[in-house]
C-alpha cells in the first residue's frame, strides 16, 4: 500500500492525473483485500474525481486519503503490539508516509492531527474549470454515494475503522 501512496504522491506532483487514477484504483484494490474500508472508499472518491475530470475534488480527498493511511498504519501497529503482548505507544513513525508537496501533516498531538493543503496543486491546462467554478459535475451522485458509504463505515465517536477488519491479514500486509 505504501508504494500505491508513493505513486499517487508522485503523480499529483507531476499533475499526471492518469497515473493518479491508476494508482488510486490499485490502492482501492489493496485496501479492499485487507478490509481497510475507509482507505478503499477515499481512494475510490479520488478515482471518481479523476474520471469526472475534477482536480478540485482530487485536492479535497487527497488529504483524507493520507490521513486514513496514517490511521490504518497506527491500527496495524496497535494490533501487532496486542498480539505480541506489548504495550502500544504512539510515536511519530505513524506519520512517516509519502505526501505530495503542497500538503503537510499538522500534528496537534499523536491522537489529533490533520493533513492540510498548504499550496495549490498543479492543474492540467484542460482542467482549469473545476468544481469550484462550474458547480456540480456528472459524477456528483457517485461521489455522494461513496461519501455516504464512507460515513457509514466509520465509528463517529472514536474515528476508527470498524472492528470487522481481518487483523491477521492486516498484520501480514504491514505497510513498509
Amino acid at each position: 500500500m505504501r508504494s500505491n501512496l508513493t505513486d499517487i504522491k508522485i503523480a499529483i506532483e507531476k499533475a499526471d492525473y492518469g497515473n493518479v487514477r491508476l494508482s488510486s484504483h490499485s490502492l482501492k484494490g489493496a485496501s479492499s483485500y485487507i478490509h481497510a474500508e475507509r482507505v478503499k472508499t477515499v481512494a475510490s472518491l479520488i478515482q471518481t474525481a479523476v474520471d469526472s475530470n475534477n482536480c478540485a475534488l482530487v485536492a479535497k480527498y487527497y488529504p483524507e486519503l493520507v490521513k486514513q493511511c496514517i490511521l490504518l498504519k497506527r491500527m496495524i501497529r496497535r494490533e501487532a503490539c496486542s498480539k505480541d503482548g506489548k504495550v502500544f505507544e504512539d510515536d511519530d513513525s505513524d506519520f512517516d508516509v509519502p505526501i505530495a508537496k503542497n500538503f503537510k501533516v499538522v500534528k496537534r498531538s499523536n491522537n489529533d492531527f490533520e493533513v492540510a493543503q498548504i499550496g495549490e496543486m498543479e492543474v492540467p491546462a484542460d482542467n482549469k474549470e473545476t468544481l469550484l467554478e462550474k458547480g456540480e459535475t456528472s459524477a456528483t451522485q457517485k461521489i455522494k454515494e461513496a461519501q455516504d458509504k464512507y460515513d457509514d463505515g466509520m465509528d463517529i465517536k472514536t474515528n476508527e475503522e470498524p472492528k470487522s477488519a481481518c487483523c491477521t491479514c492486516i498484520i501480514l500486509c504491514i505497510i513498509n
